[in-house]
């Protein structure tokens, strides 16, 4: 059984050639969110989906670029979405960085959610009921993704690095907004 040598020296090879150029740190994004509370308005018994209202989100950003390189832009995304902070912004606040995100109704899909926040139903004796979990709370985990990007220069090379971060939602049911008390 022959076995190849370059395979497997090609991993040190290439530690030792950064490492020998200077490159020995990549950059590193962290990235934080505050996650926002989303007010559903109180739904007719049998639709599935919640169209969502406008959303805003604040974010923690901390770039790190690596020893003599220094950070050009982070950028944010949700959905169609989109914030840039320059290096002149990044330079000029300590860290974590805050950055915030307004996200319009018009961007976000309908959420499919069953029996959440509907109005109470008349029965057969006209009296007025109300679905299992019409009070409970909704979490909605990744219900969409934030895309950041940092990019790093330093003399004539840049660097790039990219992350996604799930986004969750939390909405209170409330049947009592807007319900009618008739009979």
């Amino acid at each position: 059984m022959k076995r190849r040598l370059f395979p497997s020296l090609l991993a040190p090879l290439l530690a030792l050639a950064a490492t020998a150029s200077g490159n020995t740190a990549s950059p590193q994004l962290d990235v934080q969110v505050d996650t926002p509370q989303v007010a559903v308005s109180p739904r007719d018994a049998g639709r599935t989906l919640v169209q969502l209202p406008d959303l805003q989100y604040r974010f923690r950003l901390a770039p790190h670029c690596g020893a003599d390189w220094t950070p050009v832009t982070v950028s944010l995304s949700v959905a169609d979405s989109r914030l840039t902070l320059d290096g002149d912004a990044l330079a000029g606040t300590p860290e974590p960085h805050s950055a915030s995100l307004h996200v319009p109704a018009s961007q976000l899909a309908p959420l499919p959610v069953s029996g959440f926040c509907e109005r109470p139903l008349p029965d057969a004796d006209g009296l007025l009921t109300s679905a299992d979990d019409a009070t409970g709370r909704l979490t909605v985990r990744a219900a969409m993704s934030a895309h950041a990007a940092l990019l790093c220069a330093a003399d004539d090379q840049q660097r790039i690095t990219t992350r996604s971060h799930p986004l969750t939602l939390f909405a209170p049911g409330d049947v009592q907004a807007g319900s009618t008390d008739s009979p």
